[in-house]
């Protein structure tokens, strides 16, 4: 992930654990080059030892929300059923179906399409990556 150079657009968010540590988070969008899923990137940095910790203060504190005793943010990590349906629609609409026939893609054709492919691919697609050979934060 980042090999071309992609990684420099990430958006990133700082999270105070105290006042010699954070977490710095990144949202990465992805990469056809690198063939990398967007995703999100979560790294504690410690001042005396990470060489993060100058670029994470550089980085805008992440906001969290009161919400029934506790305080969380949350991070949208991929279009929901309806706006992924609106994009694929807007795409294919209209596409030639192929070379030996006149038939195009109609409204009601992309929609479903973009239904099963919503359904078939996307939704579910959030997953931790293991980082092999790395020692565990105690």
């Amino acid at each position: 992930m980042g090999e071309c150079g992609c990684a420099s657009c990430c958006k990133c968010y700082r999270l105070p654990i105290s006042k010699t540590a954070c977490f710095m988070i990144e949202l990465y969008p992805g990469c056809k080059d690198c063939v990398a899923p967007p995703g999100v990137v979560i790294r504690r940095v410690e001042k005396s030892s990470s060489s993060y910790w100058e670029e994470a203060q550089d980085c805008p504190e992440m906001k969290l929300a009161a919400i029934d005793g506790y305080h969380e943010a949350a991070i949208q990590c991929g279009l929901d059923s309806d706006e992924f349906r609106k994009e694929v629609v807007r795409i294919i609409e209209g596409t030639d179906v192929g070379d030996d026939t006149e038939g195009k893609i109609d409204d009601v054709l992309a929609e479903i399409l973009a239904d099963d492919i919503w359904g078939d691919v996307v939704f579910g697609s959030l997953k931790m990556i293991e980082y092999k050979d790395r020692d565990p934060t105690p």
